[in-house]
């Protein structure tokens, strides 16, 4: 350890940042179960109720962007403050809500808030560790990103079955408040001397810096299309899964359980590999062979086993991946940690964000089958030219 923690604030210190890091997959993926009866709820339409999808990765798009550059200047803790304050009101707003357009609305806020937890997340990791120890705590971070968009439906499946969509958001309100009491007794990693005492200017143009660098944007674009199929998976699985299969809510969140593992054996396996970009092209082909598996499924046999069989080993790929393009990432852009942490997260919640309601238009399996496979393609052609 860089900073020279002890052992109990090293425990407390992972602990906060994994719960930071996992805090935006959280916010859009907790109430997917809960998607098909908000649809009747709201009277609109599933492509309706999924546009609370898109406006929340949106907002942790756009605040990650903020945020993360106005942490170089201020410091992370105040930001992680103000950021959680945002998502609360947001949160308890959406609650009482009985539009789905107002409700839509206070997601984008909602994700806006909770951006500054998942830009943070990265940025104090940064500043904390380098070498060798970076590496294994961006790939316990990048493994509870990967972990949280399938684990997080598994809890909020149980949730709105017992308490209807309204106990999901309590219980994100819940954890955005223990977020911030952790936040009370965090020690700022970015010391006075440290911050940029630039210019808004100067402070904001770090991205273009960032945007220009060729080996950094290509670890970048990565990430996006892993994000990407991910959310192809997730926006469009509850539907599948319940409607087209007709399994119950229950039953969709241990399906997603179990995808969830795929994801964290495919972290760990990782750190096997002699390098980083190894397991980057090993995910790339997993998920590849994995999403041409689903649309063959989709278009020839409609059955759900070789449905869950192919997803979770494009999901398990997705664990290759997250924690080693984030660990290149996040090293590439040391020269600016706050805006190098923003654009990896912005860029994968845009790509989610695009996704999302592309996958509910027409037959889902078919649409978002077709959606992993061009990413997996595309991901398989980019981790050839690391």
């Amino acid at each position: 350890m860089d900073r020279g923690y002890g052992n109990l604030y090293f425990v407390f210190l992972m602990l906060f940042l994994g719960l930071m890091s996992a805090f935006g997959p959280f916010i859009t993926d907790m109430y997917l179960p809960s998607l098909p009866a908000m649809s009747e709820i709201f009277h609109a339409s599933a492509s309706a109720v999924q546009s609370g999808i898109s406006t929340a990765l949106l907002g942790l798009a756009l605040g990650q962007v903020f945020f993360g550059p106005v942490s170089d200047r201020y410091g992370r803790r105040p930001v992680m403050m103000v950021s959680l304050a945002l998502f609360s009101v947001a949160t308890i707003a959406s609650i009482y809500c009985t539009s789905i357009s107002i409700f839509n609305t206070l997601r984008f806020f909602q994700g806006l808030g909770g951006a500054g937890c998942i830009v943070l997340s990265r940025s104090v990791a940064t500043d904390c560790y380098s070498g060798r120890d970076l590496v294994k705590i961006m790939t316990l971070i990048g493994a509870i990103n990967g972990v949280a968009p399938v684990t997080a439906p598994v809890i909020g499946g149980f949730v709105s079955e017992a308490a209807g969509w309204q106990g999901v958001f309590w219980t994100l309100l819940g954890i955005g408040i223990v977020l911030l009491v952790m936040t009370l007794f965090f020690k700022e990693s970015l010391p006075g001397e440290k911050r940029f005492r630039g210019s808004y200017k100067g402070l904001f143009g770090q991205f273009g810096m960032m945007l220009r660098d060729r080996r950094f944007m290509r670890y970048i674009v990565l990430y996006a299309l892993a994000m990407a199929l991910l959310f192809g998976y997730i926006s469009s699985a509850s539907f599948i899964v319940q409607e087209k299969y007709g399994y119950s809510e229950i039953a969709f969140a241990v399906v997603f359980g179990v995808n969830a593992l795929g994801t964290m054996l495919g972290s760990v396996a990782a750190l096997k590999f002699p390098t980083l970009e190894a397991a980057t092209l090993t995910g790339a082909v997993m998920l590849t062979a994995a999403s041409a598996g689903l649309v063959a499924n989709a278009f020839l046999m409609e059955n759900f086993w070789l449905y869950e069989s192919c997803t979770w080993v494009a999901i398990t790929g997705c664990g290759f991946i997250f924690p080693s393009v984030t660990t290149l990432a996040m090293n590439a852009g040391r020269k600016a940690i706050g805006a190098s942490s923003a654009i990896v997260g912005a860029s994968g919640f845009i790509a989610g964000g695009i996704v999302s309601p592309i996958a509910g238009i027409g037959d889902m399996s078919q649409t978002s089958a077709f959606i992993m496979l061009a990413c997996g393609i595309l991901s398989w052609m980019f981790s050839r030219r690391m």
